[in-house]
């Protein structure tokens, strides 16, 4: 039995690793076009690429949902492969405690992942860059987006973005895993997330999560705004970890394989 426990932790490590590398890659030709993208919108349009419109380009409405987000999913069902067999259950001292391990791996992945991520976009926006910031000039994509510019230092738009990206993970994720406890099947969580995600690319006047939680640049047009639509997701979070507390009390592993 212990060497069945020890093996299977060793696979469940491998897998994590595996799964990590494989998105890593993935991340990285992700931001290579988000790079090609901007760079040709800024030499067709005659403005100078900034390192902060890597940034912020990356957290538009449309790429960073569909591209990142998406695929995400798939690493987190990947990720937990092992965790709902019936060896890793009863290996756990309670249920409640295993959707709360579940859930401090979800906060540990999207600070893996958001990192990875915006390490990959300054490495390449250092490449590639013109200037540091320019939101306050109107030759820029600042003002391209918004009619508007604005003074903004870049370490503001850096940590404003990276918070974007770990609750916009953290959120996906546990809407996933719940769909898992709940219908013993990602499935209805995947539809649930795709189904946000079309809503608030196509829907510009009644966004539901992703176009609430972004630091894309008409965002930054008002900021009490954004900082209160930031406080509202960390409400849902809250209230997802809450209710994976009250289904774990009552959850029963029947079908655990």
């Amino acid at each position: 039995m212990k060497r069945f426990k020890a093996m299977l932790q060793r696979c469940v490590i491998f897998n994590h690793i595996k799964t990590i590398i494989l998105y890593c890659f993935y991340i990285f030709i992700m931001q290579i076009l988000n790079v090609l993208f901007c760079l040709n919108l800024c030499r067709h349009n005659g403005f100078k690429y900034s390192i902060a419109d890597n940034f912020v380009m990356l957290a538009r409405d449309d790429f960073f949902p569909i591209s990142i987000v998406s695929v995400s999913i798939l690493l987190l069902v990947s990720f937990f492969k092992y965790d709902f067999r019936a060896i890793s259950i009863i290996k756990q001292k309670t249920k409640i405690s295993m959707w709360l391990n579940q859930v401090k791996q979800v906060f540990f992945l999207s600070a893996l992942l958001s990192i990875l991520m915006f390490s990959f976009a300054l490495l390449l926006s250092l490449i590639t860059y013109d200037e540091i910031i320019n939101f306050s000039k109107e030759a820029s994509l600042f003002h391209f987006f918004t009619k508007s510019t604005k003074s903004l230092p870049l370490y503001m738009i850096i940590l404003v973005c990276f918070l974007s990206s770990i609750i916009s993970f953290i959120t996906t994720f546990l809407v996933i895993l719940l769909s898992k406890w709940i219908f013993n099947s990602y499935v209805i969580g995947f539809i649930t997330v795709i189904i946000v995600i079309w809503n608030d690319i196509v829907n510009d006047e009644f966004n539901i999560f992703f176009g609430r939680n972004s630091s894309f640049y008409y965002h930054w047009l008002n900021i009490p705004k954004m900082i209160l639509d930031f406080l509202s997701a960390l409400f849902i979070i809250i209230i997802l970890i809450v209710l994976g507390i009250i289904i774990a009390r009552k959850k029963e592993f029947i079908d655990a394989n």
